[in-house]
């Protein structure tokens, strides 16, 4: 029976090894660029950051009393920054825009209180003599900045105030968005590539698996022959090679089995004997055609007429009664040929004992019938024909022995009936040694060249006498000579028998021909006689011993053996003997025999 998978449109192990790749090929990439973005982060602040207190540094150096601004005018439009001057008072000094003047034509001059916490805390920091750097919100600018703070000494080394460099943070942004842009763009490239690579090494890691798993749904579905592409020597190369083993041990074995399979059915079809089995169900599973014929259907499942109805349920409840008390049933049924049939049902049993059906033997046992009846009969026939002389010998010798009879001419009537049948008895037994040796193949002679003509007509001759005595024309008709295969004396005794047979059943005035033919193939005697006949009832056991078909039609009272020593020798000379009859308008006797070939 062959299994059929579905076969799915996605492949899952080329699916599950791309999946596990790309996602571990994502997850480092997402770890490298969150690791690159906090460090170029990082990197791009800290650079800034130094930078501004360098340029810090730089001014502080400068402005050792009070700042200059138009000095300052340059740093400020050269950093991009807002530069400041705070104290201890938390006064904050600086220029909103170093090109707007004042009426005297100074620099505009901006001072404001700084009143919030964080400002105060980057001033508390600068003013404690701490160079800081920082990213953080200056509330008296109104501005995210990057911010550097220095202080600021006098010539004395007295510290009088701090000096603040604050850059506005978009200016940094915009460095740190072009940044961020090129690593999106080298992360979408980096995943394009992986995504290749990936999908080239899911593919080569897969593409073998996929093979022994294609290779083995079709060894499942019954397909032996496929292989297994082998890439490379490594362990799924091996569990190719092993696959490919497999499945030539199993094309092998199946093969084996198909070939064991097929003489197993073989012989089944073909054995005399009908077969039919059942599961342990009861359905039947197998019928071979000599079932069949026994029970004279065409199939077991095709409409059966009442009758064959009948038998096929006497096979049904044999085999159920079998598997029920598990042990061998037998039953028997004659068939509309009238022909007997033995059935033998047996039970099948697995190796641990366990029902696995039963199977029903239909064996034709009418020729072993008939043969027990023709034994039985000959053991009969024997008996009544040695009885009937030895009960006719007893009767005349008992007279003899009480000196019953007087006179000589009784006596010499007494010896002459135990003389007849004497003789009688005497020829009966004989006939059936002459028989018995016949049948077994003692008695066999070399053929040899001989004409017909010889044993013929002295078979003809020495029943003249008998035949006119009887009142019958015995007529010989002859083509010439004819030279065949046979055994002259066998000849001459197997006419006899034939002509002996036709003057016991021909009536007075009748005629009896004897004739030699030449035939295509073979020479032909025939005896024919104008008596009685023979039924065609009768005719398919003329051959057989002891059979006599009408014993009231006889002139003499035979033993029933001569046709069947007839039959032996023309089969011993390898020829043929037939017979035509028609009651009450004669029987005709055909003997054909080897022509004999001088080459």
């Amino acid at each position: 029976m062959k299994i059929r998978f579905k076969k799915r449109k996605n492949k899952k192990i080329y699916a599950s090894v791309f999946r596990s790749y790309t996602a571990v090929v994502v997850l480092v990439l997402m770890l490298a660029c969150l690791f690159s973005y906090n460090l170029v982060r990082a990197y791009v602040y800290k650079h800034h950051s130094g930078e501004l207190l360098k340029q810090a540094a730089t001014i502080a150096a400068d402005a050792s009393e009070a700042p200059d601004w138009n000095t300052l005018k340059k740093y400020q439009k050269l950093l991009d920054a807002r530069i400041i001057y705070v104290n201890a008072r938390y006064r904050a000094v600086f220029s909103e825009d170093p090109d707007v003047k004042d009426e005297y034509g100074d620099v505009l001059i901006t001072v404001k209180s700084i009143e919030s916490e964080n400002d105060r805390r980057i001033v508390d920091e600068t003013l404690r003599g701490e160079k800081k750097t920082g990213i953080s919100r200056i509330d008296f600018l109104a501005l995210d900045a990057i911010y550097a703070s220095i202080p600021l000494y006098n010539s004395s080394g007295e510290q009088y105030g701090g000096l603040i460099v604050a850059c506005p943070a978009n200016s940094v942004n915009g460095i740190w968005k072009h940044i961020i842009t090129s690593m999106m763009m080298a992360a979408l490239l980096a995943m394009a590539f992986v995504t290749a690579v990936t999908t080239a090494l899911a593919r080569r890691f897969t593409e073998p698996l996929s093979n022994m798993k294609d290779a083995a749904l079709k060894m499942a579905e019954g397909d032996y022959t496929t292989r297994v592409k082998i890439f490379k020597d490594d362990e799924i190369g091996k569990l190719g090679v092993s696959i490919n083993l497999l499945s030539e041990r199993l094309e092998e074995v199946v093969q084996n089995l198909r070939d064991e399979k097929c003489k197993l059915e073989m012989v089944l079809e073909n054995i005399g004997e009908g077969l039919v089995s059942c599961d342990r169900t009861g359905k039947i599973i197998h019928v071979n055609n000599s079932a069949l014929a026994f029970l004279e259907i065409s199939s077991w499942d095709s409409s059966n007429t009442p009758f064959e109805s009948e038998k096929k349920e006497i096979i049904l409840s044999l085999l159920k009664r079998c598997m029920e008390n598990g042990a061998q049933e037998n039953d028997t049924f004659k068939n509309r040929s009238q022909r007997d049939i033995l059935i033998l049902a047996t039970p099948i049993l697995n190796a641990e004992g366990l029902l696995l059906g039963g199977v029903c033997l239909l064996r034709d046992v009418s020729e072993e019938i008939r043969l027990e009846m023709r034994r039985r009969e000959y053991i009969a026939n024997v008996s009544h024909e040695l009885r009937t002389p030895l009960t006719g010998i007893r009767g005349m010798i008992e007279p003899l022995i009480d000196n019953i009879l007087e006179t000589e001419e009784e006596k010499q009537d007494s010896y002459r009936i135990i003389d007849k049948e004497a003789a009688r008895l005497e020829k009966m037994i004989g006939e059936m040694l002459e028989l018995s040796r016949l049948q077994d193949g003692k008695n066999t002679q070399a053929l040899e060249r001989v004409d017909l003509l010889l044993p013929v007509g002295s078979a003809v001759h020495a029943t003249r006498m008998l035949a006119e005595k009887a009142g019958i024309q015995l007529v010989f008709e002859t083509d010439g000579e004819v030279f065949v295969f046979g055994v002259e004396n066998r000849i001459q005794q197997l006419i006899m028998i034939l002509l002996d047979n036709a003057i016991s059943f021909t009536p007075e005035g009748g005629k009896i021909t004897v004739s030699i033919q030449k035939g295509k193939c073979k020479a032909l005697v025939k005896v024919k006689d104008t008596g009685v006949g023979i039924e065609p009832k009768h005719l398919p056991y003329i051959w057989e011993r002891f059979y006599k078909a009408d014993t009231s039609r006889m002139r003499t009272t035979g033993t029933g053996l001569g046709l069947a020593i007839a039959k032996c020798i023309v089969e011993m000379m390898g020829g043929c003997i037939s017979v035509q009859s028609e009651p009450g308008a004669g029987t005709e006797f055909t003997v054909r025999l080897k022509y004999f070939d001088e080459t």
